[in-house]
């Protein structure tokens, strides 16, 4: 059998240092109050007791509890990771702890998450989901700062870290048109935020200025999208292929998605890129090990980590922050999916 040991409190550490509870409190919050006697007897109590300070507890007393709440939408996708990964970095060298939650693109389990995160953290990064304004206004006066990274923000409620998605995917169809491709198809996640709406946008604006039709049956927008990526995209493409004229292209939303369809591709004996040519959008890691390797958008990832969590804790700490919407470039990364059917 397993004895898990009981975990001391406050009080626990009170009783053994002869002391009351709020004097131990005052040693955590106001110790100048505390004598210097008293102060060596708790920290003894502490010692011999191995307690550790319950920061969230603290939080709710107003003290700064040097943490952050991170809401994504996706735990398994290599693109948020790799966001993290920016956030952490800029949280740790600034004294701050990441407490993570994962919504699902759920808007009922992100609300619960930040009703229970501002309770407890002392800002909060939102990434690729909308707050209603009642919500977000609710937080600021609980004097919660929040920052969005990978969202449109319409209003000035909020700061944002964000990429001009309009004008990324519109320049990603002019290269595939550049490159001779007239047969493009998009794929797309169900049309939630704005930001994606802005993506459809670039791919039909840019079907219109080079004077292309717009075909309904060559827009993918399917629900399956939205999580589960990689294979929606392997089932909805394994379907749509037969149908499919080549030469072709196609252009995908996430990264995730093209490596579904390259998948979906391959099992029918087409070849990439000389009759199908494939885009994606994220530039995970994952995309350069596919086959071919998969040519892509860059995406800033790491980047809107560094400067979301530097405005975040910038906020927290009282400073001036500059700019209140970040616009970071994307590129594109060629590699070896597309082809020029111009030569």
């Amino acid at each position: 059998m397993i004895f898990i040991k009981k975990k001391h409190g406050i009080k626990d550490v009170a009783r053994e240092a002869g002391v009351s509870a709020q004097t131990v409190s005052n040693y955590f919050h106001r110790r100048n109050v505390v004598s210097p006697n008293t102060q060596l007897n708790i920290q003894k109590a502490i010692k011999k007791l191995n307690y550790t300070p319950n920061i969230f507890a603290r939080g709710l007393r107003g003290t700064k509890t040097r943490t952050v709440g991170v809401a994504i939408p996706e735990i398994a996708n290599p693109f948020y990771s790799d966001i993290l990964d920016g956030l952490e970095k800029v949280a740790t060298r600034r004294g701050y702890t990441l407490v993570v939650s994962c919504n699902s693109y759920n808007k009922n389990k992100l609300q619960r998450d930040l009703d229970i995160l501002s309770n407890h953290v002392d800002g909060i990064v939102v990434c690729t989901f909308t707050v209603d304004d009642e919500k977000i206004s609710h937080y600021l006066a609980k004097g919660i700062p929040i920052v969005a990274i990978d969202i449109k923000v319409e209003n000035s409620l909020i700061p944002s870290v964000e990429i001009d998605n309009y004008q990324t995917v519109y320049n990603c169809i002019q290269y595939l048109i550049n490159c001779g491709h007239r047969n493009i198809y998009f794929f797309s996640e169900p049309l939630l935020l704005p930001m994606f709406h802005d993506r459809l946008n670039g791919y039909l604006d840019c079907l219109k200025r080079n004077n292309l039709p717009i075909e309904p049956d060559k827009i993918i927008i399917e629900e399956g999208l939205k999580v589960q990526k990689t294979e929606a995209t392997y089932h909805k493409l394994s379907h749509l292929i037969d149908n499919m004229n080549f030469p072709a292209a196609l252009f995908a939303t996430s990264d995730l998605m093209a490596i579904g369809a390259m998948k979906a591709i391959v099992e029918k004996h087409i070849s990439i890129p000389e009759q199908v040519s494939l885009i994606g959008l994220d530039n995970i890691f994952l995309s350069e090990y596919s086959l071919p390797p998969l040519t892509t958008i860059d995406y800033p990832k790491r980047e809107m980590g560094y400067k979301g969590m530097k405005m975040l804790i910038d906020y927290i700490d009282g400073k001036s922050v500059e700019k209140k919407r970040i616009l970071l470039k994307t590129q594109i990364i060629e590699r070896k999916s597309v082809i020029n059917i111009k030569i």
